[in-house]
């Protein structure tokens, strides 16, 4: 039941995010804008002076990223806030302030959940549920991304995928999706590669109980 509820409450939200009908003559144009290797997010000015560049550019969505190796841009009571928005700015809220000043101009914001389910193997939330973990076969679940190396990285620098299937990890992310919606107003979501597995994930003990209860194998 809590997973049918799950699912039913994301459908309810990405039914409540369909957009009006198009014009016949709009052209989406759009741009992803990130913290890597950007300051954007740490600086009132600075936000407000990119949101003109790009409107003067002729840009109409922006997909800033609100989710980024386990930490939100935004106040949250699901996840921990990025560190250095959490040193430097704490009450800057960017996501919001981005979002209020995109929208003056009749620009639409639509979020971006880039790491989806891919966490910091060292994350409190993975440290804490660790049920929740996607595993192989053999038992692992470290994954090296980004030049990270599974015998000689720390547990920062390696990843793991949370499992979809959980109903931990289900109202997690449902919760991450709809208090960005809901807060600063956003148009819509996007939800990134990452929220699917690598093929050979799937062996943890919860996924095995599910597949065994489905199939009596």
């Amino acid at each position: 039941m809590r997973r049918a509820g799950a699912c039913g409450l994301l459908a309810s939200l990405a039914l409540s995010l369909v957009p009006s009908p198009a014009r016949a003559d709009f052209r989406r144009v759009g741009v992803w804008l990130t913290n890597s290797p950007s300051p954007l997010y740490y600086d009132p000015e600075r936000i407000e002076r990119a949101v003109q560049q790009l409107d003067a550019a002729g840009f109409n969505t922006l997909y800033p990223n609100v989710w980024s190796r386990g930490a939100t841009f935004h106040r949250s009571r699901w996840a921990p806030m990025e560190p250095q928005l959490q040193r430097d700015a704490p009450d800057l809220d960017p996501i919001c302030r981005l979002t209020r000043s995109a929208q003056k101009r009749g620009m639409q914001v639509i979020p971006w959940f880039e790491y989806g389910l891919m966490e910091p193997a060292d994350a409190a939330v993975v440290q804490q549920n660790p049920e929740w973990v996607l595993k192989r076969s053999d038992g692992s679940a470290l994954h090296a991304m980004h030049g990270a190396n599974l015998q000689t990285s720390p547990l920062k620098d390696l990843r793991v995928w949370l499992n979809p299937a959980h109903p931990g990890v289900q109202e997690r992310f449902i919760g991450l999706i709809t208090e960005i919606v809901s807060r600063c107003n956003a148009d819509g979501i996007q939800l990134d590669d990452h929220f699917a597995w690598p093929v050979e994930l799937g062996y943890d003990d919860y996924t095995r109980q599910l597949y065994r209860r489905d199939t009596g194998e």
